[in-house]
């Protein structure tokens, strides 16, 4: 993981919806995402990349771990978790008309992977 620079034909969704870790007990919690090294919130873009929106520390989505105080940096074990997690904000009101086709390409991507 590294410095990721911004991409101006990607397009990005702030992170609002539950750890994608099956066995999580917090599965549920639909929550922002937060950057443990900085406290940046996260965002997803349609290049499937997860990007700190404070320092810019960023990856491919199948590269991160997650945690929760509940257990440890865990990886995200297949797209399945990480589809149902981001399938939760869907759900959700902030998303504006303007968004719905990023929150469709990514979907469409993680499908695909």
């Amino acid at each position: 993981m590294g410095y990721y620079p911004p991409d101006y034909n990607e397009e990005w969704l702030a992170i609002l919806c539950p750890i994608p870790i099956r066995t999580c007990p917090k599965k549920d919690v639909i929550t922002h995402w937060w950057h443990a090294s900085c406290g940046g919130r996260m965002k997803i873009g349609t290049h499937m990349n997860i990007v700190c929106t404070s320092c810019n520390h960023g990856n491919l989505w199948s590269n991160w771990l997650f945690k929760c105080s509940e257990h440890d940096f865990e990886p995200v074990r297949n797209k399945v978790d990480m589809h149902n997690a981001l399938s939760r904000a869907i759900n959700l009101h902030y998303i504006s008309e303007d968004k719905v086709h990023v929150i469709e390409t990514i979907m469409r991507k993680l499908f695909n992977y």
